[in-house]
């Protein structure tokens, strides 16, 4: 009897529990795609579906911990572990639309200013090195870039340089994020009212987004790219670039996870401005 109960116990604080579910928008009751879905800095995430739909595999050492639900729009919800293993499955999660609050527009006669586009970030990709982000079968692998525009500027468009590996060409879809800087030199605060998304089949170039919305910053950005093409055993993204030993990259092989620097490769991204 003693030794049954010692094997419940393991099994209690060692065993996992897989949860799925869709996240929902309030208003419109549909299901929301790419939304991420995880534990910040523990590398426990995913993304959801085109549909909404989400697994996410919780170990029971994580029960005092928040599952975020984030997606450029919406308001993020945080669920505690310990919750969402009590409901049943399918869970639904609900998510709110932010409100849009448009900035006071002031008109007034100003002498006309000449401007003038900046490329930042890498320029030509390497055609001798190509590196790649591993990710998970739930996507959500990500890689950033630091730009520094050296004062206001506008940020027009982004591009990177990819190299898919995939022998049957099929379309995959990347999320372009523009993040600010953090006190520990990471990526930290979404700049976009809207989420970008990049769906190509294109094998070997530079893919390139101008952007409609209007990004001014006042010091350094990140241009980020994040795998969400879902159903892969080892999806990944490759990036032709250049060997590197800076600090201007930024890693992470999962949904909100852990960002880490960098050292071995210098992925091809670059960001055009406009000052």
């Amino acid at each position: 009897m003693i030794g049954l109960l010692l094997c419940f116990c393991s099994i209690t604080l060692y065993g996992s529990n897989t949860i799925k579910g869709s996240v929902i928008n309030q208003k419109t009751k549909e299901g929301i795609p790419y939304v991420n879905v995880g534990i910040f800095d523990k590398n426990i995430g995913t993304v959801t579906t085109e549909n909404g739909e989400f697994e996410l595999i919780l170990n029971s050492q994580y029960l005092g911990e928040f599952v975020t639900f984030s997606s450029i729009g919406f308001k993020t919800k945080e669920i505690a572990v310990s919750e969402l293993l009590k409901k049943e499955t399918p869970v639904i999660i609900v998510l709110e639309e932010k409100e849009t609050i448009l900035d006071e527009v002031l008109i007034s006669v100003r002498k006309k200013r000449k401007y003038k586009t900046r490329t930042l970030g890498i320029k030509r990709a390497s055609s001798y090195y190509l590196g790649y982000i591993g990710g998970e079968k739930k996507a959500g692998a990500e890689i950033a870039r630091k730009m520094h525009p050296r004062g206001r500027a506008t940020i027009v468009s982004a591009s990177v340089y990819v190299k898919n590996m995939d022998i049957e060409k099929k379309p995959y879809t990347l999320r372009l994020n523009v993040y600010d800087v953090d006190k520990e030199g990471n990526p930290g605060n979404i700049l976009l009212s809207e989420p970008v998304y990049i769906t190509s089949t294109r094998s070997d170039g530079w893919l390139r987004h101008t952007f409609k919305e209007k990004i001014v910053v006042e010091a350094p950005f990140y241009i980020s790219y994040e795998w969400l093409t879902t159903g892969k055993a080892t999806p990944f993204i490759a990036l032709k670039g250049s060997l590197y030993t800076g600090d201007a990259i930024r890693t992470r092989s999962i949904s909100l996870g852990k960002w880490k620097k960098e050292r071995g490769f210098n992925f091809a991204i670059q960001s055009v401005v406009l000052k």
